[in-house]
């Protein structure tokens, strides 16, 4: 059940952390520029790594529903993480290629897009969390 509050906790923080991006995208920009220290993204990366492990804990487990989904979301952020602790310069050199070194415009055009993807992600999980979990399949 504590499972299940930390998906759902995490998924509103999702969804608060995507309307944040399209409300005050200079503040995401600012965010971003301020979080490319090595430091900063291996801190990141161990923190990444937790939150996949509890979604994939929550999937594994069968406590919440879309549990494929979940388990997905869950992989995704232990891999990703682990390479943003592994090598916080290639994660770097990839937020300048991506993002901080475009146009303004196409920095806000990525923060409208990601903070989209944020707020689906996090209406999914909030769903899966309200969602009853299926039963495992009886042995026969």
């Amino acid at each position: 059940m504590v499972i299940r509050r930390i998906v759902g906790i995490l998924g509103v923080l999702v969804l608060l952390a995507g309307l944040a991006e399209i409300i005050f995208p200079d503040w995401a920009r600012g965010a971003a520029e301020s979080l490319m220290s090595s430091i900063w993204l291996r801190l990141t990366g161990v923190v990444g790594v937790a939150i996949g492990a509890v979604f994939v804990i929550a999937a594994a487990k069968r406590l919440v529903g879309l549990q494929l989904l979940v388990m997905i979301f869950g992989v995704y952020m232990v891999v990703a993480s682990l390479v943003m602790f592994a090598s916080p310069e290639l994660i770097s050199d990839l937020m300048d290629a991506v993002f901080l070194n475009r146009s303004e415009a196409a920095q806000y055009t990525i923060l409208w897009a990601t903070g989209l993807l944020r707020i689906a992600i996090g209406c999914a999980l909030l769903y899966a969390v309200a969602k009853p979990p299926r039963p495992a399949p009886e042995q026969q």
